[in-house]
């Protein structure tokens, strides 16, 4: 099985290795559910795995480890979800990642070196539209490859200086429609 597409039900839970027979899966599509936790090894040997959905759930919470052995996910959105923050362990794990989408979720704070792992993460990070109020130093940190941040639309009233370090291939920022005051 290549391709598995189980939007647009009512699935509230996924048990721990629900996938794990699933091992040449490429594309998952969990999109308009009622998820709300990722556990621990949800997606564990999910090895081939390329574009995750989990658009549009109630995700509040995503476990340690819950993308273990998911090494070739490069397209991954939890957009319209419940995520009030992002931890630096929930993508620690998603070195090939490429793309993600973020945007709709009410994430107040994001933790430092929270994609320090996703070297690769170069497409367009999308954060537009949440609640973000304050960006850790070294959020970003590891994201190299980053061209495109878009941190538009939300309460960010303060800017730190090493909220960017690292990011030597970034061409965009997008952080219109904000409440910055000043820039430290």
């Amino acid at each position: 099985l290549k391709r598995l597409d189980l939007s647009d039900n009512r699935i509230e839970s996924i048990d721990l290795f629900s996938f794990i027979d699933l091992t040449q899966l490429t594309y998952l599509s969990l999109f308009h559910n009622q998820i709300e936790i990722i556990q621990n090894k949800t997606f564990f040997n999910l090895y081939h795995l390329i574009e995750l959905n989990l658009k549009s759930n109630r995700i509040r919470t995503i476990e340690i480890n819950a993308f273990h052995n998911t090494k070739s996910l490069k397209f991954f959105d939890i957009s319209n979800n419940k995520l009030s923050e992002i931890k630096s362990h929930y993508f620690s794990k998603l070195y090939n990642l490429t793309s993600i989408k973020i945007e709709n979720n009410p994430i107040k704070f994001i933790e430092e070196y929270s994609f320090q792992n996703c070297v690769n993460l170069y497409n367009i990070l999308i954060l537009g539209y949440l609640k973000l109020v304050s960006i850790d130093d070294m959020a970003f940190y590891g994201t190299k490859n980053l061209l495109s941040l878009e941190l538009n639309n939300n309460q960010i009233k303060t800017l730190k200086k090493d909220s960017f370090t690292g990011l030597v291939s970034l061409r965009s920022i997008d952080l219109r429609f904000n409440l910055i005051k000043s820039i430290d």
